[in-house]
């Protein structure tokens, strides 16, 4: 196993290891993925258990670890933990009361949402060349600068919406993503920004949906996976297809990716990477601030008894 990528790893050994663990009654928490687990340690260390987090790498992976595994279901000692697919738009429903969903589409939208963004706004956003660009200093006007999030990150929203709405299996993440080596064996998550950043009108440094879409185009992810779509249409649908604006409905790594972005663009400061830029909004949040929103509470509970 050492030698795969996180995401190959086969659903069958996350059975095998779980079916190991269940009769522990150690508590076990089913998460999407590596950065999930890094969000909720800060509850760990208030906790006297043991408390065991697994990377089931997606949420595909914790619903059919449920639906095949009937010890996890409503298992007082196992909880899962899945992003909400875009809003209430596409909500959907489990049967079994142990599976939480996010209140937003990705854990990494608690950091925008928690009161303490305040302090990241203050801290890390408040540069004299980011307050020129915006017009506006972030701390100062937290809601301002949310909306511009929202405007700035709305072309990939709309692509992702409608890619899931009509089935298109366009591997954007993939498109976004970095690799250490010429195996692609390591996503390297830390410098996703550095493509992320190859979608930006120059001048208004908000995602242009003709280069959103030229380098999905010719992106040998696109070709090899999607080469039976017309393109052409699904530029026509694209223009054609609404959503509403006061929603961030995107992936939460696109989120940190822009902020990435924007920071060693305006800041005149020392270049950040994606996870840097986490790192810095995970220290901005404290225990307190899991009561905050539903799904938190849910787990900071569930965590601590």
């Amino acid at each position: 196993m050492s030698n795969k990528r996180p995401d190959k790893i086969d659903i069958n050994y996350l059975k095998a290891l779980l079916d190991m663990l269940i009769p522990s009654k150690r508590k076990i928490i089913l998460l999407e993925g590596s950065t999930d687990i890094d969000f909720l340690k800060i509850l760990t260390d208030k906790s006297e258990k043991d408390i065991l987090f697994i990377d089931a790498n997606g949420k595909p992976n914790i619903e059919q670890l449920f639906i095949d595994i009937t010890e996890l279901q409503n298992n007082q000692y196992i909880l899962g933990v899945v992003d909400k697919d875009f809003g209430d738009i596409f909500e959907k429903k489990y049967e079994w009361d142990n599976i939480l969903q996010t209140d937003f589409t990705s854990i990494e939208y608690y950091y925008i949402y928690y009161s303490g963004f305040y302090s990241f706004a203050r801290e890390i956003l408040s540069k004299e060349g980011i307050n020129k660009f915006l017009g506006f200093q972030p701390s100062l006007d937290l809601d301002r600068f949310k909306s511009f999030l929202h405007t700035s990150l709305k072309a990939l929203t709309k692509l992702r919406v409608l890619c899931f709405k009509n089935g298109y299996h366009i591997p954007i993440n993939n498109i976004f993503s970095t690799y250490k080596d010429k195996q692609r064996k390591f996503v390297d998550s830390n410098n996703r920004y550095k493509k992320f950043k190859n979608i930006f009108d120059p001048k208004l440094f908000i995602l242009d949906v003709n280069l959103l879409l030229t380098n999905i185009r010719t992106s040998k992810e696109y070709t090899e996976k999607c080469s039976c779509l017309d393109f052409e249409k699904v530029k026509e649908e694209y223009n054609l297809f609404e959503i509403d604006e006061s929603l961030i409905l995107t992936n939460g790594h696109d989120l940190i990716s822009y902020i990435t972005c924007l920071y060693n663009k305006y800041s005149n400061s020392n270049t950040k990477g994606d996870r840097d830029i986490e790192e810095i909004m995970r220290c901005s949040i404290t225990e307190e601030m899991f009561d905050e929103y539903e799904c938190t509470k849910q787990i900071r509970q569930w965590i601590l008894n």
